[in-house]
């Protein structure tokens, strides 16, 4: 029996750490449409989501390194992290899509017009002028489309990439040389 590579563990706990972040990421949006559409609003929920998703990097990261018997190095570090993210993220994205798209277009409505409102009140108070306040407003309502969707699951991977890439320099341990 082959033992599998450092890459298929770092890959694997990956897999598993973002399942867990995806469960936490997807059931937030899935309450969220449940009890209250207005949580949609909530600028501060997203940062924590978001600062979750770094933790569940590092986590993943650290749970590999010691799989690997206390070293891991940028390749590795990188995969666990950035697997994490990706599939944290794809979940997410598939369940709002589901729910926006499939499930209740009303809601997807509900949602838009909440953070219409919430947007117009936020440039008012700080005077801007109401041809841009316009211009703003009319681009929320592509917020669930599946394109526009996607398209900030693929924004969002590539800012996670970044975040992977400077979380694996520094919690990379190389072995020493002998």
């Amino acid at each position: 029996m082959s033992t599998p590579s450092d890459a298929t563990i770092a890959r694997n706990i990956g897999l598993n750490n973002g399942y867990i972040f995806g469960a936490i990421y997807g059931g937030y949006t899935l309450a969220a449409y449940l009890i209250n559409l207005e949580w949609f609003t909530i600028t501060w929920a997203g940062t924590v989501l978001f600062i979750f998703g770094i933790v569940m990097m590092i986590l993943s990261i650290n749970t590999t390194k010691k799989a690997l018997g206390g070293y891991i190095g940028f390749r590795n570090s990188f995969i666990t992290a950035f697997v994490t993210a990706l599939v944290g993220s794809l979940i997410n994205t598939i369940i709002t899509i589901l729910i926006f798209n499939i499930i209740d277009k009303a809601a997807a409505q509900t949602v838009i017009d909440l953070l219409t409102d919430k947007m117009e009140t936020m440039m008012e108070r700080f005077s801007v002028p109401q041809e841009k306040i316009d211009e703003a407003t009319a681009n929320i309502n592509k917020t669930f489309v599946p394109a526009t969707q996607l398209r900030g699951f693929a924004i969002g991977l590539a800012f996670y990439a970044a975040i992977s890439a400077v979380l694996a320099a520094f919690l990379k341990k190389n072995r020493p040389l002998e």
